[in-house]
């Protein structure tokens, strides 16, 4: 048998003490992987060469200097924070106001977060909230 990774091993540890109903291992996957592409994604990230003047030798100019952005890495660990959430516990995640207790799934989210390389927690689950209610505002399923 293979040995389990770190991650995973932390992973399991956050939904055991986040006491899942349901789902416990499908809710570990997507987090795994979910983790895993944050990191890849961070160490080889993807900067197109759209709009770029492509000349015979090259395709054109050097990419940006600086951080990257990495707002899409943070979207793709929320949602699956947000999406095992509902599978294991069956309700929409609460995240609590800054300064006040910790709610159980910011309590679940901490570790994961850190594994993952984001920090701020609130602000960003806030944030990604924000956006997830305002994308789905208009989505309705009959």
């Amino acid at each position: 048998m293979a040995p389990i990774s770190p991650r995973r091993l932390a992973v399991q540890k956050a939904i055991a003490s986040a006491k899942f109903k349901q789902n416990s291992k499908k809710a570990e996957d997507i987090l795994v992987r979910a983790i895993e592409d944050a990191r890849d994604y961070r160490a080889n990230p993807h900067a197109s060469y759209k709009g770029k003047k492509v000349t015979r030798d090259s395709f054109g100019t050097d990419r940006p200097k600086g951080r990257k952005d990495e707002t899409l890495i943070r979207a793709l660990v929320m949602s699956a924070l947000f999406r095992s959430w509902l599978l294991g516990i069956g309700k929409s995640p609460r995240i609590n106001n800054k300064g006040y207790p910790a709610s159980p799934f910011v309590i679940f989210a901490e570790p994961i977060l850190r594994m993952a390389g984001i920090g701020k927690i609130e602000d960003h689950l806030e944030q990604y909230r924000s956006y997830r209610k305002k994308a789905l505002k208009n989505f309705h399923v009959k």
